[in-house]
């Protein structure tokens, strides 16, 4: 949601949590993610598997560019592409980004209940 004026905007959604065994498609190429249940987290420790030369771009909203980050198969870990430090950074909840994925189609599955948030 932008916001253009300088005011506390405050923007309240209600519904139901998704729970069970969620499967979110991972198409080759381009596509826009998030974590299906109001979670914030690393999307790699929400469960978002990973193969070599997939790509995350999460918006910065200090510099109004995109951070870039790559998965590598060598090491089994996504790594920044500005600094090569390895993780991710933590996505807020209502918050998705940009993943690449270079080989092939996938599925984003976790199992999520209300009671055992892991």
């Amino acid at each position: 949601m932008f916001n253009p004026t300088s005011t506390q905007l405050t923007l309240t959604f209600v519904g139901e949590v998704p729970q069970g065994q969620l499967s979110n498609p991972l198409p080759k190429g381009f596509s826009i993610k998030s974590s299906q249940v109001p979670q914030d987290g690393k999307p790699d420790a929400l469960g978002l598997p990973g193969q070599g030369g997939d790509k995350i771009f999460r918006y910065n909203k200090t510099t109004k560019s995109y951070d870039g980050y790559t998965y590598s198969d060598l090491d089994n870990i996504w790594e920044s592409n500005s600094t090569g430090l390895p993780g991710l950074p933590v996505i807020p909840v209502g918050e998705s980004f940009f993943l690449f994925r270079a080989q092939s189609a996938g599925t984003w599955t976790r199992n999520f209940s209300v009671n055992n948030p892991t």
